[in-house]
């Protein structure tokens, strides 16, 4: 491909409804495989939790943790530039490429050197090869950022799909077949460093893209300083995130970081695979809206409400089923993670939302105002994280909740709505007026999850499970708005992934 002609994709935005008809096509597509890959993942952890205890879980998450901080390198903010510039040139695309490959390879190198003083950190010494094994995914993950960044442009979102179906399925199953082996925690590095090894081979082999060799005045600087706003965005988010396990390894050891991540992934799978389709297809679409300012609050504020309305009932049975959800995931041996999840459970009322705000960001090229919501974030996160050690790993997750609902989304809607099309009223409506679900739903699962007749866990889940999506189903057809809104959602998604992508 000439190093100056642009990367196919919708670059002209014609409003008739293509773009609405690829995204909500890729929206069916994406959820069909964040769904496949959430009943994988589940499996992978039933059968790891009881051939695995906290200790294993521990040490692999205390690595886990440092990785956090050094996470967003992988990325460098410059997959979603390549989605959201309007026009984009081979030669940009592909001086991307070798940064995210270079970047990559340097946080490697910087994991490796730093293993020695990681192990010290947590007085762990098996600590140092795991997090030098763990290192290699880095350079991996720069391999294949932008290819699977030009089939997200490209609105492939089959290939896309095709390909995170087959990086966790085989990493999964390289996990599994080494902890049936007996390996202990290094199944776990097995199964991390597989997955991204395939989701390398993957995105090469079903992207046609191939990048050319470094250029020189292409135009690649401006697009580079959006991604470092990014990627500053992403490594702040990601070091206050990881702050958590960091200061319960080092302060309560192996066991209750162990039992705690478990708690923790049991939460934020399920919101990860809600979240993923829906961010996979939205920022490319309303990254192609800008210059439609009453379609791009529309179709915003519609996704938006749905994830409120998700994430409020996701909320809602977590709480109260914690005990028996540990139980019938993990097994018995981890019942001592059931109150960390309980309070983990709080966060759904505001992770989801959170994270869907600072999808305007992304798609409006905000990347400065993303900056300065994080360092605020990171700030307050790492310290509330520090006020609830003192109470174990259940006072970290509550500290948690707690923060995200008092300080995060009030931050975050209130930079997040400050210009564009969506304001900041705009997005505590819509959080507000989904409330009752959460409330209702979880008042419905705990009076079921009560009742003495339901003693065996498995049972218990299910009954109070499918009470409270009925509640939750209930609630939003009595709320004219809620109701309107979901069957406007609905008929879009049918409508659009009916109609052939032109």
């Amino acid at each position: 491909m000439p190093a100056n002609a642009t990367i196919e994709q919708l670059s002209t935005v014609h409003l008739d409804g293509q773009v609405e008809r690829r995204a909500l096509t890729g929206g069916v597509l994406s959820a069909l495989s964040q769904g496949c890959q959430f009943v994988l993942q589940l499996a992978y952890n039933i059968v790891l939790a009881r051939l695995l205890g906290p200790r294993e879980f521990g040490l692999y998450g205390m690595v886990m943790a440092i990785a956090a901080f050094m996470n967003m390198f992988k990325d460098a903010g410059l997959s979603t530039v390549t989605i959201q510039k309007e026009s984009i040139t081979q030669a940009q695309v592909s001086n991307l490429f070798w940064i995210n490959l270079g970047v990559g390879g340097f946080a490697t190198l910087l994991m490796v050197c730093a293993a020695p003083a990681i192990g010290w950190f947590y007085r762990q010494p098996e600590v140092t090869p795991i997090a030098v094994a763990c290192a290699a995914c880095f350079l991996l993950e720069g391999l294949a950022t932008q290819h699977i960044a030009v089939l997200n442009r490209q609105m492939r979102f089959a290939a896309v799909s095709a390909v995170e179906i087959a990086a966790t399925a085989g990493g999964l199953a390289v996990g599994m077949i080494l902890a049936i082996a007996g390996a202990g925690y290094w199944s776990l590095v097995a199964a991390l460093l597989s997955t991204s090894a395939i989701r390398v081979a993957a995105a090469w082999t079903l992207s046609p893209w191939r990048p050319s060799l470094p250029t020189t005045r292409t135009g690649t600087r401006p697009l580079v300083h959006f991604g470092v706003d990014l990627t500053l965005s992403g490594v702040l988010f990601s070091i206050a995130r990881g702050t958590d396990l960091v200061l319960i390894g080092r302060s309560l050891g192996t066991e209750a970081v162990g039992l705690y991540s478990r708690a923790s992934a049991l939460l934020e799978r399920p919101m990860e695979r809600l979240l993923a389709p829906i961010y996979q297809v939205i920022v490319p679409a309303l990254s192609r809206l800008q210059d439609a300012p009453d379609r791009y609050r529309k179709t915003y504020l519609q996704i938006f409400g749905a994830v409120a309305i998700a994430g409020f009932f996701l909320a809602g049975v977590s709480v109260p089923l914690a005990r028996p959800l540990v139980t019938v995931v993990l097994g018995r041996r981890w019942e001592a993670a059931a109150p960390i999840f309980a309070a983990m459970g709080l966060a759904a009322l505001f992770a989801p939302l959170s994270a869907a705000t600072s999808w305007l960001y992304l798609s409006q090229g905000r990347g400065r105002a993303l900056l300065r919501t994080s360092v605020i974030t990171a700030l307050t996160m790492t310290s509330a994280f520090a006020l609830g050690i003192y109470w174990g790993t259940t006072g970290v997750a509550l500290a948690y909740a707690l923060w995200g609902v008092c300080v995060d989304l009030p931050v975050t809607f209130y930079i997040g709505g400050s210009k564009g099309p969506v304001t900041t009223a705009d997005l505590w409506a819509a959080a507000t007026r989904r409330t009752p679900v959460f409330a209702a739903t979880f008042a419905a699962t705990w009076l079921v999850a009560s009742l003495p007749i339901l003693s065996v866990p498995l049972l218990r889940v299910l009954a109070a499970g499918i009470v409270g999506l009925l509640t939750a189903a209930t609630v939003v057809w009595a709320s004219p708005s809620q109701r309107r809104s979901i069957v406007q959602f609905v008929r879009m998604v049918r409508t659009m992934s009916q109609a052939p992508a032109k």
